[in-house]
């Protein structure tokens, strides 16, 4: 039973960690995505 726990809470963990660095990505992507349009623009 420990040992379900334990890899239930790894596998949490892991989704987490792959969740907030798509959301880091995404930010970086959008932020690149502004300053193209800023230097098109101006």
């Amino acid at each position: 039973m420990v040992i379900v726990i334990v890899i239930l809470t790894i596998v949490t963990i892991l989704e987490l960690a792959i969740g907030i660095s798509r959301i880091r990505t995404a930010k970086k992507r959008s932020k690149a995505k502004d300053k193209a349009k800023m230097t098109i623009g101006g």
